[in-house]
């Protein structure tokens, strides 16, 4: 356990101590992200929030600043060296499967766009439910399956077919975190607004241009992850159509949409 985010690591995460060198600059906490967060969590009332997967603490800081006290659980020393001081924040050095917090410490728990990074979903969610009390735990994820047609998928459709494997279906989801906490279990869809701080996978959905920038995909685990000749030819047709006006025409309806449901929800055990 850490008080501070500078701390050496103990457990290896190579995908995350590689994107994560600049992970902060495109990976900002969305504002409407972090309120319906606090909405579902209920009155912070000085209590203590386990954040997992934390990365580099830019939804633990959000939370924090509306009350609540943060164990921030974060393996990736690259990550956790990126965050902000705050005195309600505790950085603890550990993993989603082994959380390294006492039995019923905590009064709730969020784990947001991190869960296709944990090794084991029973696992986490047994710890979740051994650490909390009787609060909410609220999960942010995405399912490919749960997506309207996105434009992005027909320029790197290897990309987004792996999503498949990656990201596990909603109903799944939901039977093992309600098996584990003993829990009713539901979920939320969270259209996105066009112009998120956060820059995860869909956010950049009306501003095409943005995939075309490194530091912007670099902060995308699907781009990182992805076959680099896939995402090479993708982004070179993109950046065409982009220029000779065929993304307009095939898909500049998008540019005219209030929000799209990409298949983010909000999964609760309260």
């Amino acid at each position: 356990m850490t008080n501070g985010p500078n701390s050496e690591a103990v457990t290896d995460n190579p995908l995350f101590d590689s994107i994560g060198v600049s992970y902060a600059k495109t990976r900002s906490a969305d504002l409407r992200i972090a309120k319906r967060l606090s909405e579902l969590l209920g009155p912070a009332n000085h209590g203590t929030l386990a954040d997992i997967g934390a990365g580099t603490g830019n939804y633990s800081l959000a939370l924090a600043e509306r009350g609540w006290s943060v164990k921030a659980i974060e393996p990736s020393a690259v990550m956790r060296s990126q965050s902000k001081e705050h005195p309600a924040i505790t950085w603890i050095d550990a993993s989603a499967e082994s959380l390294s917090l006492p039995s019923k410490s905590v009064d709730a728990v969020v784990c947001v766009l991190a869960l296709h990074h944990l090794n084991s979903l029973t696992a986490s969610f047994a710890e979740m439910s051994r650490v909390v009390k009787n609060g909410p735990i609220v999960l942010f994820t995405f399912d490919p399956r749960a997506s309207h047609a996105f434009w992005l998928a027909d320029y790197f459709p290897g990309m987004f077919q792996s999503a498949y494997q990656t990201f596990q279906p909603l109903k799944d989801v939901k039977s093992m975190l309600a098996q584990a906490a003993g829990r009713i279990v539901t979920d939320i869809a969270f259209p996105l607004p066009p112009d998120l701080n956060d820059a995860f996978l869909a956010a950049c959905w009306r501003r095409p241009e943005l995939y075309l920038q490194p530091e912007v995909r670099a902060g995308m685990s699907p781009f990182v992850l992805a076959d680099k000749e896939e995402v090479a030819s993708g982004l070179e047709r993109l950046n065409q159509d982009l220029t000779d006006g065929t993304w307009q025409r095939k898909y500049g309806e998008v540019l005219t949409w209030s929000n799209f449901d990409a298949g983010y929800r909000f999964i609760v055990a309260a």
